[in-house]
């Protein structure tokens, strides 16, 4: 019920009250009129509203992340009342929300067609299309909607394709040997042992190192080539935050301590805003690695923020800093090492803390978003 219609009624009870006590006709002729003009008003309304026919075209079913789709609506009513713009609610993919409003007006038994842009800013599997009508009466009495009955359709947004350059090969490299070094079993490499002191450290070997936590070289005479260098922890980390069907919540970490991941569950709730405790979680990091050290921490968090959420994060986008308690994201070490390793793999962005120990060293091609907190982290991330 709108304020105009309590308006009306209110009048229309004066009127009928005045006329029944002093018996005046021009007191009836004023309650008839605005009674007339309510119910002229109500049948405008839903003569539109179920008179309306609208279709829509353009709706394609896969595009890529940051593409247009220009849709068509066709609309046609038989309503001769005069009636007020009708209002089509559409979900559409959105950067803010997920439903939006336009207003379309036509005349009676004509057709109509309208063109209404829908960008698609992120990745994921989308249902697009009208779910409600709504309409009011010109004079602003009444406003119904129903549901528009069409059947949604889905639009499944990929990430942005990029031509990769064709693999080069230096002076000195073969393709078997190539092809050697980056599929090696990093656990037990043939031609690697551990340093001993009095020697050559120019053919560290990093990746097998931070794993064991002492220092490996290559015991070849060729110095490392630059694809076997591998920063510790620059690994991808899913997370899935699904309400809890039972009393108490589940959780389940894979690749990460179990108690540090209850740690970042607990800073995401207090410190985030977000009510996970509600919430089964499950983290996981691809491919086995067992992350231990605190550099995971924001990229955790971030993972778990975007399952709760529903909102992917861009594939372009890495996370590196330790979490507190207090929310705070804090530097951690190698950071111009990862970050490098970061830009030569292909991202864009990198998120990192925004007090770091020493100078930060950007690589060309590589936006560094500082923050401060989680809060600043989730918000520069989704």
């Amino acid at each position: 019920m709108t304020s105009r219609l309590t308006g009306v009624l209110i009048a229309m009870a004066a009127l009928l009250t005045t006329g029944l006590s002093t018996g005046g006709q021009i007191y009836y002729l004023l309650f008839y009129t605005l009674l007339l003009l309510t119910l002229l008003s109500l049948i405008s309304v839903l003569w539109l509203l179920f008179s309306a026919r609208i279709e829509m075209r353009g709706v394609k079913p896969r595009v890529e992340r940051g593409e247009a789709m220009m849709t068509i609506f066709t609309v046609r009513h038989t309503s001769p009342l005069p009636v007020a713009a009708l209002r089509l609610r559409l979900n559409v993919p959105s950067a803010f929300s997920a439903v939006q409003e336009i207003s379309v007006s036509t005349p009676a038994f004509k057709t109509r067609t309208f063109r209404y842009m829908v960008r698609c800013p992120h990745r994921g599997s989308y249902e697009v299309g009208i779910t409600r009508l709504r309409a009011r009466d010109a004079f602003g009495l009444f406003s119904i909607s129903r549901k528009s009955g069409m059947k949604l359709l889905r639009v499944d947004v990929y990430p942005k394709s990029h031509d990769a350059p064709f693999l080069e090969l230096k002076a000195g490299d073969t393709g078997p040997e190539l092809r050697s070094r980056a599929t090696e079993d990093a656990s037990s490499p043939s031609d690697v042992r551990k340093w001993q002191e009095g020697g050559v450290l120019k053919k560290v070997h990093w990746k097998l190192t931070m794993r064991r936590r002492e220092l490996m070289v290559r015991t070849f005479e060729e110095s490392s080539r630059p694809d076997t260098l591998i920063v510790p922890d620059l690994a991808e980390i899913q997370a899935l935050a699904a309400q809890s069907g039972y009393g108490s919540a589940r959780r389940n970490s894979n690749g990460i301590e179990y108690n540090r991941a209850m740690l970042l569950l607990a800073v995401l709730e207090k410190r985030g805003g977000m009510s996970v405790s509600g919430c089964d979680a499950y983290i996981n990091v691809v491919g086995g690695l067992q992350l231990d050290e605190p550099a995971a921490d924001l990229a955790t968090l971030l993972a778990v923020a975007s399952s709760f959420r529903d909102m992917p994060i861009s594939s372009d986008v890495a996370a590196v800093g330790e979490v507190g308690l207090s929310g705070e994201v804090r530097s951690v070490q190698q950071l111009n090492l990862r970050l490098s390793e970061i830009a030569r793999l292909g991202f864009r962005r990198c998120i990192i803390p925004a007090h770091v120990k020493g100078d930060v060293l950007q690589p060309d091609g590589l936006e560094l978003i500082r923050v401060k907190n989680v809060r600043d982290a989730i918000k520069a991330a989704l």
